[in-house]
């Protein structure tokens, strides 16, 4: 310590014990000295603030390092959320799928027995217009057509019979 420094700290030293913010020369002098060392870089060498100035940019170069690496993980933890979203988001899907292909599933199910029913109807009424048929063709074979009724009818009828009938010859239409 030069001289300077030495008389720089025994004067902060009174003005310290005459301020009452140290209790005994002591204790003065030993704040007085504390202060103006630091405040003259420490009582370091230029050589170990350079050291501790490399410290410091070596700290530096590694914080942001993890600044970085913090970075690279947040990234890692949002692509993370992202992909358990879209997870959540197709089981959510697969759910409401497998929901409305049980309920098509079930509505197919009716739909298909109503179907049966409505077929096996369908071939009740075949069968019974068959059925039907048959029982027209059997009659239609048994009964002659009218016209053949009618000829016959008219053949059978005497000349007395004609006369009986003739409606003009009874009401005498034509002598009025």
């Amino acid at each position: 310590m030069d001289a300077a420094t030495a008389e720089r700290i025994n004067n902060l030293a009174k003005n310290l014990k005459d301020l009452h913010l140290a209790s005994s020369m002591d204790e003065a002098f030993e704040k007085a000295r504390q202060i103006i060392l630091e405040s003259d870089g420490g009582g370091k060498t230029i050589n170990s603030m350079y050291a501790d100035e490399g410290l410091l940019k070596e700290t530096q170069t590694v914080a942001k390092a993890e600044a970085q690496e913090i970075e690279e993980v947040s990234k890692v933890v949002d692509a993370l959320h992202e992909f358990k979203e879209a997870q959540t988001q197709d089981e959510e899907s697969s759910l409401e799928l497998t929901q409305e292909t049980a309920k098509v599933s079930t509505q197919l199910e009716k739909e298909q027995a109503e179907l049966a029913r409505i077929k096996g109807e369908i071939e009740q009424a075949k069968r019974t217009l068959d059925e039907a048929k048959k029982v027209s063709d059997g009659l239609q074979r048994q009964i002659p057509p009218m016209q053949d009724i009618v000829k016959n009818e008219r053949k059978t009828l005497t000349e007395e019979e004609k006369k009986k009938s003739d409606l003009s010859k009874i009401f005498n239409f034509g002598r009025r």
